[in-house]
């Protein structure tokens, strides 16, 4: 009877986990861990905005594929993958313009289904669909794609985004 209690409350525990990891992260999760690594975050956006053409780093790829076809050495590379994992954004940023550049703190999806991402945003300008939080963000019941937004400070916000699959 014992066994059957713990392998019961181990599933259910899983579920749990597993739920939470389907759901974004809150808004106090992703403003404790900007506070920490804030400086190192602005450090990121001068070298992304000195590394132009370098649009995406993730763990395990880059676009363009070849970054050293612009100028950007395996060593800076590596180095942006060190501070993306020390300010918690693994799976990197994109900046497919000089006027937003996004780091992934969260996301879920593939090339086959919808994409949910929820991280921080530096912005040259402000967006104009501002929430006061993100926390429990309902889309519009369309298949649009959905960017929203919440100001942290300067040009700093967290952005929630579906994309659809």
């Amino acid at each position: 009877m014992t066994a059957i209690l713990v392998v019961s409350s181990g599933l259910a525990g899983m579920d749990w986990k597993i739920e939470q990891r389907d759901k974004p992260p809150p808004d106090q999760q992703l403003l404790t861990n900007y506070e920490k690594h804030e400086a190192t975050l602005n450090q990121l956006v001068e070298m992304v905005k000195k590394d132009k053409g370098l649009t995406r780093v993730d763990t395990d790829w880059t676009d363009p594929q070849d970054p050293t076809t612009i100028g950007v050495s395996t060593e800076r590379i590596n180095e942006y993958r060190r501070l993306l994992r020390e300010v918690r954004v693994p799976r990197g940023f994109s900046a497919w313009s000089q006027a937003e550049i996004d780091f992934l703190y969260w996301g879920i999806g593939s090339a086959v289904s919808d994409d949910v991402t929820k991280g921080y945003a530096y912005l040259e300008s402000a967006p104009q669909n501002l929430a006061e939080s993100l926390d429990g963000y309902k889309r519009p019941p369309t298949r649009d794609v959905v960017k929203v937004y919440r100001h942290i400070r300067g040009n700093w916000y967290l952005f929630y985004e579906y994309l659809p699959g």
